[in-house]
């Protein structure tokens, strides 16, 4: 089962991960390790491998969390008045 997330928020952490907080379009209940597609404003920019789902469910705001140990060059600047997403397509 593929998926798709709305990018909220980004945070770097101290041990090289990125996580990203994010809403869910479509998702199955967990966020299993895949190769996900980042988009840009609607463009494939470029390939990221998602370690999973790091909260076993929804926070109270709903959002879910997965995190990378790829080289993402996103950060909390550059999510302003653009629209990032994630896209898996099926779930390997």
């Amino acid at each position: 089962m593929g998926f798709e997330l709305v990018v909220v928020d980004v945070f770097k952490l101290g041990d090289g991960r990125t996580l990203f907080s994010c809403e869910a379009v479509s998702a199955p209940p967990f966020i299993r390790p895949c190769a996900c597609t980042l988009h840009i404003d609607g463009k494939p920019i470029s390939v990221v491998h998602i370690d999973g789902e790091d909260l076993p469910h929804p926070n109270r705001t709903g959002l879910r969390v997965v995190s990378t140990r790829a080289s993402v060059a996103i950060d909390r600047t550059k999510l302003e008045g653009k629209a990032y997403r994630l896209v898996c397509r099926d779930d390997t």
